[in-house]
């Protein structure tokens, strides 16, 4: 419509400019216990996350959970007038909800953390990601990678094998090209949730140095 904020360029410029120092203010009353620790992992030295975008009003379930809610921009000088404002109105930035019990589990983004973190790389906002989808899955992560660096992971099923690939990430010149430096990662722990028709034989390498030749792995509970 021609009365919308995107309408033209320069009100795009100015809207962002004007919410680049908008936050989401951590709701630490609204969770207990599980829920609590697996959605605030990692923030327990802060009350307020970086955002840089802007939210509008929402109604919410009473039943629902609101961990994350909309922090407007302040002014950032003079140093005198640079503080969080309390707001009158408490905009979810992530809505968590369990229509049924345990047995589901919903959570809903009106903030857009994945655009904001894709843009910005911002930690605190791929561990909000992290946090929320290991929340939903209850435990039941198919993969985990636990090492140094930044890796992109794919598992793929082939007949009766599972192939992971991972793909380094980690250079001097992240995101951008051309990489001017490749920077040896590992090593790494990794868990597979195997599926039900499937047993471990074996592992294989088929990169790198043990190209071709057998690694350490065990079964576990998981």
């Amino acid at each position: 419509p021609e009365h919308h904020v995107f309408r033209n360029d320069d009100e795009r410029v100015a809207w962002a400019k004007d919410w680049s120092q908008s936050y989401l203010r951590i709701n630490r009353n609204s969770l207990t216990g599980e829920v609590s620790h697996a959605l605030f992992n990692q923030f327990d030295d802060t009350d307020i996350l970086p955002f840089g975008g802007n939210l509008e009003g929402l109604r919410v379930d009473p039943t629902a959970k609101v961990p994350f809610s909309f922090a407007p921009a302040w002014p950032t000088s003079s140093v005198e007038g640079s503080y969080l404002r309390p707001t009158a109105e408490d905009i979810p930035a992530l809505v968590l909800y369990q229509p049924f019990g345990d047995t589901s589990r919903v959570a809903y983004f009106p903030a857009d953390v994945d655009r904001r973190y894709a843009r910005e790389y911002l930690p605190d906002l791929g561990n909000l990601l992290a946090n929320t989808v290991r929340w939903l899955l209850d435990g039941e992560v198919p993969l985990r990678i636990e090492g140094p660096g930044l890796v992109d992971a794919h598992l793929y099923r082939q007949d009766n094998r599972l192939v992971l690939h991972l793909l380094n990430l980690t250079s001097a010149g992240t995101w951008r090209a051309p990489v001017e430096e490749l920077v040896p990662l590992g090593p790494y722990k990794i868990s597979v949730r195997l599926p039900e028709s499937f047993s471990l034989a074996r592992v294989l390498s088929i990169t790198g140095e043990n190209d071709g030749q057998a690694i350490e792995a065990k079964a576990g509970d998981n």
